[in-house]
C-alpha cells in the first residue's frame, strides 16, 4: 500500500508524508521541504534541498541529495545524504533503534 501527500507546511507537520509497505517513490525538495516517511522496507530517493527528513520503521533506505535534519526511529534504517544544507560539514541527526545509519555518499 502506498499513500503519499502534500500539505501546506506548518511548524507541527511534514510537507510531504509518505506511509507506505515494501514501496519505492522519489520526490523533490524545494527549499525548506520537510518530508516524513513511515512504514517498513521502502526505497525513497529525493532530489533538492529539504529542511527536515524523518524516518519511523524498519529496513527504509533514503537517498536524499541535501539535508539540514535527519531523524530516525526504528531499526535498520539507511540514509545517504549527498551534503548538508547551509555549507554545514553534516546535517544534525537524532537516532533511536539499533543498527541505524546516517552517512554521506548517494
Amino acid at each position: 500500500m502506498l499513500v503519499a501527500a502534500a500539505s501546506t507546511p506548518s511548524t507541527a507537520d511534514p510537507t510531504w508524508k509518505l506511509k507506505a509497505t515494501d514501496s519505492s517513490y522519489s520526490y523533490v525538495c524545494k527549499g525548506e521541504d520537510s518530508i516524513a516517511i513511515t512504514g517498513d522496507r521502502n526505497s525513497l530517493t529525493v532530489t533538492g534541498e529539504c529542511g527536515a527528513l524523518e524516518v519511523s520503521g524498519s529496513g527504509n533506505q533514503v537517498t536524499i541529495e541535501s539535508v539540514g535534519a535527519i531523524r530516525i526511529s526504528g531499526n535498520n534504517n539507511d540514509v545517504r545524504y549527498e551534503r548538508a544544507l547551509n555549507g554545514k560539514p553534516r546535517p544534525t541527526s537524532k537516532v533511536k533503534g539499533a543498527a541505524n545509519s546516517v552517512r554521506r555518499g548517494g
